[in-house]
């Protein structure tokens, strides 16, 4: 028999015993529930992959295929097209570089002319006043520009001098035994088996003479002047670069390896020529045009301007 006293203390030991169980199941369920909701939100997700795949699959992987296959036709005929528009500029090229006036006697150009293509003659050349050619100039005696001309090119006299008249332009690189430039001309660069003379404000970016240089006021070397002569000038001139007296066989070695590198260009372009036709079937160039205007100039034929000199 338990007594009052002991039955209370007995109640009371039970009510903290569950007081303490109480709390213990709050903490279970807050863990719980924790727990739940991290359940949720994984099946939330699991759900939603299985959504997504559900409404993916067969339709859409057809679509991604054929679209995938089209891209891959698509990317094809581009690299088609970039080969074939390097094969037409190289083309075109080849045909730029190729004189449309070329022959074994003297070739004189009419003044306001435009030439299509460069002129390639073993006599001499004449080119009158403003006018045009766009191509190289070579010419195997002398070679002389009026004033105003415009060369897209080298200007280059094989075996005799070179002179050019007042406000020319010449893309590229002149060469002769001596080089006469008139006032206001710009040229790129200037090669002479002789002298060279530089008229008032012309310009250039270098110079090589085996002989004398002489520079008028106003005229301006971008870069170097070699030379094996004497060097006279006024005092208004400007040369950005150095100038380099050399001797005579300095400045020859100097062309003579020019010579060779334009040379190994010219075996290299011509296999290059001769690969490229074995693999495609050589094509018509087109015949030569006659009487359009450019410019307000006329582009005439081969026929129409090759005339002896002095004609």
């Amino acid at each position: 028999m338990f007594g009052k006293k002991e039955l209370e203390e007995e109640l009371e030991k039970c009510r903290e015993e569950i007081e303490e169980y109480e709390e213990k199941t709050e903490s279970l369920e807050k863990k719980l529930e924790k727990r739940r909701e991290k359940t949720r939100r994984i099946l939330k997700k699991l759900l939603g992959l299985l959504i997504d795949e559900e409404e993916i699959p067969k339709e859409r992987k057809k679509i991604y295929t054929k679209l995938k296959d089209e891209l891959a036709s698509l990317k094809n005929d581009f690299e088609g097209t970039l080969r074939e528009k390097e094969h037409i500029e190289k083309k075109l090229s080849e045909l730029e570089s190729q004189p449309s006036i070329e022959g074994k006697n003297d070739v004189v150009i009419p003044k306001n002319t435009a030439v299509n293509g460069g002129i390639e003659t073993e006599g001499a050349i004449d080119i009158r006043e403003n006018s045009s050619i766009d191509g190289a100039v070579v010419g195997g005696d002398e070679v002389e520009l009026g004033d105003d001309v415009e060369v897209t090119a080298d200007l280059v006299s094989e075996a005799g001098n070179v002179e050019i008249g007042a406000g020319c332009t010449i893309k590229g690189t002149v060469k002769g035994e001596s080089v006469t430039l008139g006032e206001g001309t710009s040229v790129t660069k200037i090669v002479s088996r002789g002298d060279v003379s530089m008229g008032k404000n012309a310009q250039t970016k270098k110079i090589t003479a085996i002989n004398d240089v002489n520079m008028q006021s106003g005229s301006a070397v971008e870069r170097d002047i070699k030379y094996a002569g004497k060097f006279t000038s006024d005092s208004t001139i400007e040369v950005k670069g150095s100038l380099e007296p050399c001797d005579e066989e300095e400045i020859k070695k100097v062309m003579v390896s020019g010579k060779k590198k334009a040379s190994r260009d010219r075996n290299d372009k011509e296999k290059e020529d001769v690969e490229d036709e074995n693999e495609k079937e050589s094509a018509d160039e087109g015949e030569r045009k006659e009487g359009m205007e450019i410019d307000g100039k006329d582009i005439v034929d081969r026929a129409s301007i090759v005339n002896a000199k002095g004609d």
